[in-house]
């Protein structure tokens, strides 16, 4: 009996370790892996692997209230080119290279919610470290914002 409820302890301790989440604390830079990106005393940014193997993201408040949530038919995957970045104002950037998808996820303090912008269709000014990495790494040669 006490045998089984160590293995039965220890099985339980290592599955249940897969589903604790990576916790970083990032100021501003690349989003790269799952885990809780805590940008500030309000805000945080949550990937999560879903169960076909693709990830999704979404930002919340401190109170873990949604603020924009990642469309589930554009997730990134690791079969594809994608980056995700966040600001030092807690703004977010992304480009999936599998759905053409391109956003600024600028914060409306007013409105307590974010906008998204295509800033490939709008000229609007990207950190300097994440256009870098796109203009490297990406063919977007009609991208207003890249110019």
């Amino acid at each position: 009996m006490k045998k089984t409820l160590v293995i039965l302890t220890l099985s339980i301790l290592f599955t249940c370790k897969n589903d604790i989440p990576k916790i970083h604390f990032l100021k501003q830079g690349f989003i790269t892996e799952q885990g809780e990106y805590i940008l500030s005393k309000s805000k945080m940014v949550i990937v999560k692997r879903l169960e076909n193997e693709s990830f999704i993201f979404a930002i919340t408040d401190r109170k873990r209230n949604i603020l924009y949530q990642q469309s589930l038919v554009e997730t990134f995957s690791e079969l594809h080119y994608w980056l995700l970045y966040a600001d030092d104002k807690q703004n977010i950037y992304y480009y999936n290279s599998d759905y053409s998808s391109q956003k600024a996820l600028l914060f409306d303090a007013e409105k307590k919610e974010y906008n998204a912008i295509d800033f490939c269709t709008f000229e609007i000014n990207l950190p300097k470290e994440f256009k870098k990495k796109l203009a490297d790494d990406t063919n977007l040669g009609n991208c207003i914002s890249l110019r």
